[in-house]
């Protein structure tokens, strides 16, 4: 029985199953620069069924919104040509994009990727609300490198997107970069009508010092143009998340003798002022001050110690310069930063009147 299968399998040879097969003309097409004011940008990707059977196109999607794919929606016979037409939408979206567009056939393989590509040059009112910022020929998502808060032993990433409202490629510097602080970028060019993403990564073991930080980092646009600066702000906070019960108990804990400076009414022929206020440390480790400080003009501090035993205290001088005091108010605060786990920032009021 075997031997007779095999000799009809010889003279009856069984015919092979058709197949469709899809061959692309292209996969991939660049739109180049084009205004946003020009509307939609479209293309058609096509492919010829080199098979013996209908290719059906049973899908097409793409990454997002902005890109609409329209495909044929009738079986494409061997020979035929079928196509998958693409929309990019410019519409508030200044720069350079690269989008996918998968398509799903009855062949084999099945998923193809198709790519649109191109740049923007966006209206002003488009790049006013994407980018906001104005720093010589660029404009910047952000006004600022602001970190928000970062813990002693950990990091953070700030993206920054840079657009060249100019009309040649330009390659930005950033000098006068930190200590504590690194840059990435994925290229150095900045083409025209196009942004860049620049990361900014911050670690607080290199930071100087604990409490609100404020730099400068200056933007420098190449030949011709001056350079900009952008402010930098980051709070570094000490991290207590691994300390354990027993250190906790035995732990410091601070104490201030008074929440409020009382400065009263100050003139501002007067001369310097001062008032004075203590630390006690209530708890039973040493008590360190790290840093005391404050952010507002016309003030400065001494502190009698930086370290508190157990019962002792330090004794905290405030002095104002009220012809350095902007407002008629006086409403400073004054930052004390310990390693208290329960209270690792605690703030002292200076208020006043500032008279003429």
């Amino acid at each position: 029985m075997r031997l007779h299968t095999i000799l009809l399998s010889l003279l009856f040879p069984v015919a092979a199953a058709a197949q469709p097969a899809a061959e692309w003309i292209r996969t991939t097409h660049n739109f180049g620069a084009f205004s946003e004011n020009d509307g939609k940008a479209t293309c058609k990707f096509q492919f010829v069924n080199k098979g013996d059977s209908p290719v059906i196109i049973r899908s097409a999607r793409a990454t997002c919104g902005c890109t609409t794919p329209d495909y044929s929606k009738a079986p494409i016979a061997p020979g035929d040509t079928g196509t998958v037409e693409v929309s990019y939408n410019p519409t508030g979206r200044p720069g350079r994009f690269d989008k996918k567009i998968y398509v799903d056939l009855n062949t084999e393989p099945s998923r193809y990727t198709l790519t649109v590509m191109g740049s923007v040059i966006g209206t002003p009112a488009t790049i006013g609300q994407r980018f906001p910022a104005e720093a010589g020929p660029f404009r910047l998502r952000n006004s600022a490198i602001a970190f928000g808060e970062v813990y002693t032993g950990h990091g953070k990433t700030f993206f920054l997107d840079v657009y060249n409202t100019a009309q040649q490629p330009l390659v930005p510097r950033w000098e006068d970069l930190p200590s504590y602080i690194t840059l990435t970028a994925a290229r150095d060019t900045v083409y025209p009508g196009e942004n860049l993403a620049f990361t900014f990564t911050m670690a607080a073991d290199k930071a100087p010092m604990l409490g609100l930080l404020t730099d400068s980092i200056m933007l420098n646009p190449g030949s011709g143009y001056d350079r900009i600066p952008v402010p930098v702000m980051v709070m570094v906070k000490e991290d207590f998340s691994k300390l354990t019960g027993g250190q906790r108990l035995n732990a410091p804990e601070i104490a201030v003798s008074d929440p409020t400076l009382d400065f009263d009414k100050i003139s501002r022929s007067t001369g310097t002022v001062t008032r004075t206020f203590t630390i006690t440390n209530r708890g039973k480790d040493q008590l360190l001050l790290r840093r005391v400080y404050t952010a507002d003009p016309g003030i400065s501090i001494k502190t009698s110690a930086t370290k508190v035993k157990k019962g002792k205290s330090a004794t905290i001088t405030v002095s104002v310069d009220p012809s350095q005091i902007p407002a008629d108010m006086l409403n400073a605060r004054i930052n004390i930063i310990a390693n208290d786990p329960m209270n690792p920032v605690t703030t002292v009021r200076a208020v006043g009147i500032i008279t003429p």
